[in-house]
């Protein structure tokens, strides 16, 4: 008889990214986004990946990431188009 996933999370779903993009992977966190245009900075694409790591580095699971990562592209979104 197979287990029962009754009480288990809905497992997650992978599925692949058309284009070229970005994947990252520290500890248990991931980040995947398309490959910036020509109008994004480099800055930008650094500070997501320092989002990632920070935090990693800080424990922080998914939603600790999504609200770095959404502090990241706020800030660029404010005008700057870099890294708060």
């Amino acid at each position: 008889m197979a287990p029962s996933r009754e009480n288990l999370p809905p497992a997650p779903v992978v599925r692949p990214l058309p284009g070229d993009g970005l994947v990252a992977r520290e500890g248990e966190l991931s980040l995947a986004c398309a490959r910036p245009g020509p109008s994004v900075p480099a800055a930008l694409v650094d500070a997501l990946l320092a989002a990632l790591s920070d935090a990693a580095a800080a424990g922080e699971g998914g939603r600790g990431l999504v609200n770095r990562v959404i502090r990241v592209l706020s800030a660029a979104d404010e005008g700057d188009g870099g890294p708060p």
